[in-house]
């Protein structure tokens, strides 16, 4: 899975650079691997585009838990090394 992610992560860099796109490395892997994992299977139904719309809706919400949260460890490293 980790040489399907990479392929696919080098297939959007074009895409980023030719549209000016503002995304960092670690948004392309989390849209690589939506499409990787999403992807595969032939949907059988309206339900499973709603599920694969929830799915990777969570998946941007954890994501972007995961970020601010790190975020936070920075700010919080930051400040105990350089109190105010």
């Amino acid at each position: 899975m980790r040489q399907r992610l990479e392929r696919a992560v080098t297939a959007l860099v074009p895409f980023v650079d030719e549209w000016d796109l503002s995304l960092n490395p670690e948004h392309l892997y989390e849209i690589a691997y939506a499409v990787l994992k999403h992807g595969v299977d032939e949907p059988a139904g309206e339900d499973d585009y709603l599920e694969i719309d929830r799915a990777v809706r969570q998946q941007i919400a954890e994501f972007g838990q995961q970020a601010a949260a790190l975020q936070q460890q920075i700010a919080q490293d930051a400040e105990s090394r350089h109190p105010s």
